[in-house]
């Protein structure tokens, strides 16, 4: 086990409130990010900040799961506009999907081609005034958006730090407004870029992502799939007083979905055995050490374990329950609920 990652370092790591949220701020926002705080933020959700060191521990935990992604198969882009189209993607060469976090009323997507960024934000129509606001204070002094047009509706342009980094807010469409930024582009490659964004629906928006991607029911899917291949493994997979349907996630990216999945069952384990303990019930502490010591073949670990340290940390755990040792501080190390 990584030595840095001692039990009461994991242990102070600020996890065990909004973790999904701050799994996916991580992920898909820089670290040093040049936009204004608001002075009157609409925010598409409560997020809270984590200093450098422990957000750089925190992201060392999370891989990618190419079991997961393999089972589910692949999805390719069928892209067409209509009612309740109001996400966009970006269709042009040389661009990939480099993160995506959305959900039914707003969104972040985020592509790249080499130096280049190109970030395609949606959010609900009451946020439309807030955020113009705050882009006109991007300069020093207020500045008005430049008129555009973007999908053949009025947008307004600001630049940031310099005219290599602008952003336009487009004027609200069904209910949601876009904001396009540009990043390490001249104005010209930007202006070209906005005649490849293109208005999708849920189902199409989901289609175009990469497969790492699961929206509806295939996020439901995808943790069906998890707890199969650890059920493969444990036989009884669910703890006294659950249920399978106690497993889910909302997650959109399925390696945090499989994160998610995994260690809501070795949570529950885990204090299975804490609780057995506290009454002195050997039985009940057998079955849960039984149960987590097969947690090294579990899938979703195994292909996450060679470039991520979640599953260490997790399997470090488990193998103390299967010395015979009460686990202390595993809430908060492994993000459990609660």
């Amino acid at each position: 086990m990584n030595p840095l990652l001692t039990d009461d370092a994991v242990a102070e790591l600020p996890l065990h409130r909004g973790r999904a949220e701050l799994l996916e701020e991580i992920m898909s926002t820089s670290v040093l990010d040049d936009r204004p705080v608001r002075t009157d933020p609409p925010r598409r959700r409560t997020t809270w900040l984590v200093p450098v060191a422990a957000a750089a521990a925190v992201l060392a935990l999370i891989a990618g799961s190419a079991w997961l992604v393999s089972s589910l198969g692949l999805r390719g882009p069928d892209v067409a506009g209509g009612p309740g189209a109001y996400r966009a993607i970006l269709i042009a060469p040389g661009w990939t999907v480099d993160s995506v976090n959305a959900d039914d009323a707003s969104g972040e997507l985020t592509y790249v081609k080499g130096g280049q960024q190109f970030e395609i934000s949606w959010y609900p129509a009451a946020e439309y005034d807030g955020y113009v606001e705050d882009r006109r204070h991007i300069t020093e002094t207020p500045v008005d958006g430049q008129p555009v047009e973007v999908l053949g509706r009025g947008a307004l342009m600001w630049f940031y730090a310099g005219a290599d980094n602008p952003t336009a807010i487009r004027d609200v469409e069904d209910g949601h407004f876009l904001e396009l930024r540009g990043k390490s582009m001249s104005t010209a490659e930007y202006l070209a870029l906005l005649d490849d964004v293109h208005l999708v629906d849920r189902d199409d928006f989901a289609a175009a992502m990469p497969s790492a991607y699961v929206d509806g029911t295939a996020r439901q899917v995808a943790v069906d799939r998890v707890l199969d291949g650890i059920t493969d493994y444990v036989g009884p997979l669910i703890p006294p007083g659950s249920t399978r349907g106690s497993f889910s996630s909302a997650e959109d990216d399925l390696d945090l979905l499989g994160v998610d999945v995994a260690r809501d069952v070795a949570c529950e384990w885990l204090t299975e055995y804490a609780d057995a303990h506290r009454v002195g019930d050997q039985a009940r502490m057998a079955k849960a050490a039984e149960i987590l010591a097969t947690a090294h073949d579990w899938p979703v670990l195994a292909e996450m374990a060679p470039s991520g340290e979640y599953p260490a940390l997790l399997w470090e755990y488990a193998d103390r329950v299967v010395a015979g040792e009460v686990p202390r501080g595993y809430g908060r190390a492994l993000a459990c609920e609660g």
